[in-house]
């Protein structure tokens, strides 16, 4: 939405993250882990006439999402740049799941 709207989103979050209870966290290319990635779809499944399992489905099909999307960005980045994607050297940080962890089962860009 932010994108869309013009709106820089990690300026929006500094600012609301200036409020004492508010803590939002910054984007990235989704959440990812050999548990997140299947415990909720999991909960759906065990508890379907649950009223949040739409929204756990919702969640997870936007963060599913968000990979291709961060492709897309670095797409455009690069023609932008005048670079061919598949010329164009790309380092990808922090792609564990959780910090000081080496393992990248299930991470966002990893799959």
């Amino acid at each position: 939405m932010a994108e869309k709207l013009g709106i820089d989103v990690y300026e929006a979050i500094g600012l609301a993250n200036t409020h004492p209870h508010v803590n939002i966290h910054m984007p990235g290319a989704g959440v990812g882990g050999p548990c997140l990635t299947k415990d909720s779809y999991m909960l759906a499944t065990v508890l379907p006439e649950f009223q949040g399992t739409e929204l756990i489905r919702l969640a997870r099909r936007i963060n599913e999402y968000t990979s291709k999307h961060t492709v897309e960005i670095i797409e455009k980045a690069a023609g932008e740049a005048g670079v061919h994607i598949r010329s164009a050297r790309i380092a990808v940080l922090s792609a564990a799941y959780k910090g000081d962890v080496d393992d990248t089962r299930e991470s966002r860009l990893n799959t």
